[in-house]
């Protein structure tokens, strides 16, 4: 048997929530973060990893949030 971290597991939590979005919708840490009961803080740090690696983009400001760094299929 396989076993993940916390860290991958919320990562990839996180991941297939940015998948369903469309368009230029992007989601919020701290609304994801509250729906799926999971440490802002711990979230925070794992957007962080995602976004050095550019998986994913932010979106700053008001109404920001993060989106796919890249096209689903790639």
């Amino acid at each position: 048997m396989i076993k993940i971290s916390k860290q991958t597991d919320y990562a990839l939590q996180f991941m297939g929530a940015l998948g369903k979005l469309t368009g230029t919708a992007v989601l919020s840490l701290k609304a994801f973060a509250k729906e799926s009961s999971i440490s802002f803080l711990f979230l925070q740090k794992i957007a962080g990893l995602l976004r050095t690696a550019k998986l994913i983009q932010a979106e700053l400001g008001r109404g920001g949030g993060y989106r796919l760094g890249r096209p689903l299929g790639d």
